[in-house]
């Protein structure tokens, strides 16, 4: 944790950004879904949906869990982007793998 928040430090706002920007497409990606189950059922509430057949409310869960699937990648990759770039601008990351590259031996040729 004390090495999350040396990174982090004076870029925590860059961070909660991308959080809730993440939470907000992931609520409005659910909302949509549900409102066209919605739509399609026919009902003007939530509340209905509830008491609709068991169809809807299994299309319901099936449209939670598209939201969940399709989402929750996308932020996996942002933070581990985040990540990545922290490393570059605290720790030189780049640098220290084009350094390794240089370190390594150079590869044999192919024998004749």
């Amino acid at each position: 944790m004390s090495r999350s928040t040396e990174l982090t430090m004076g870029n925590r706002g860059r961070v909660f950004v991308i959080w809730l920007l993440f939470v907000i497409l992931n609520i409005g990606f659910n909302w949509l879904l549900h409102w066209l189950i919605e739509v399609a059922a026919g009902v003007s509430t939530r509340v209905a949906l509830h008491h609709a057949a068991a169809g809807w409310q299994v299309a319901s869960l099936v449209a939670t869990f598209l939201s969940v699937c399709l989402i929750g990648p996308l932020a996996t990759i942002a933070f581990s982007l985040v990540y990545f770039d922290e490393r570059v601008r605290k720790e030189a990351f780049d640098l220290q793998l084009m350094m390794t590259t240089l370190d390594a031996p150079a590869l044999q040729g192919a024998p004749a």
